[in-house]
C-alpha cells in the first residue's frame, strides 16, 4: 500500500518528504502496536496513515491556494498594462490572460477535488477531477498559443523566451 498518492500536482521535494513521513508513521505505528500501546479498537498504523494523508492534502491545497493567488495577481498586473497597438503584442496579452484564467479555474477544481479526498490510492472518477483535467488541458493549449505568439516578440527584443510548462 502506497500511503502517499502520486500526482502530477505534487512537487518532487514534497513527494519525497511525505513519503519519508509516511514510512516513519508506518514504522512507529507498527512498533506501538507490537508493544501494546494502541487503545482497544484503534489501529495505530491506520491512524498514522490517515494523519499523513490529511497533511499531504493540506500541503497541496495550501500550495494550490498560493499558486492561485500568484496567478490572480499576475493576471491583474497584465490587465493593467498598456499594450502597444501591434497586433502580436495585443494577441499575446489576450492569450496570456486567457491562459491564466483557465489555469486559475483548473487550480480551483484540483483544490476542490483534494479537499474531498479521504483516502490514499488511485483517484476515483469524479466531477471535480474531470473538470480539473479538462481545464488544465485547455490552459495548456492556450499557453502554447501564447508562447507561439509571444516568443518571437521576446526574441526580437532580446528577452527571454518561454515554454508552456514554465508558467
Amino acid at each position: 500500500m502506497n500511503p502517499v498518492p502520486s500526482s502530477s500536482v505534487q512537487p518532487p521535494l514534497i513527494r519525497e518528504k511525505l513519503r519519508q513521513e509516511a514510512e516513519l508513521a508506518a514504522e512507529v505505528g507498527k512498533k506501538l502496536a507490537k508493544r501494546g500501546f494502541a487503545p482497544p479498537g484503534v489501529d495505530p498504523l491506520k491512524d498514522a496513515l490517515v494523519h499523513v494523508f490529511a497533511r499531504y492534502c493540506d500541503v497541496l491545497i495550501e500550495r494550490l491556494n498560493r499558486v492561485q493567488r500568484n496567478r490572480q495577481s499576475l493576471l491583474q498586473q497584465v490587465a493593467a498594462l498598456s499594450v502597444p497597438a501591434d497586433s502580436a503584442a495585443g494577441r499575446s496579452a489576450s492569450l496570456f490572460q486567457q491562459a491564466e484564467q483557465r489555469s486559475i479555474a483548473s487550480d480551483w477544481h484540483y483544490r476542490d477535488w483534494l479537499a474531498k479526498r479521504t483516502s490514499c490510492g488511485s483517484p476515483k472518477p469524479n466531477a471535480d477531477l474531470h473538470a480539473a483535467v479538462v481545464s488544465d488541458r485547455a490552459a495548456t493549449r492556450t499557453k502554447q498559443q501564447f508562447v507561439a505568439v509571444f516568443d518571437p516578440l521576446a526574441r526580437r527584443f532580446h528577452r527571454r523566451a518561454w515554454t508552456a510548462t514554465e508558467f
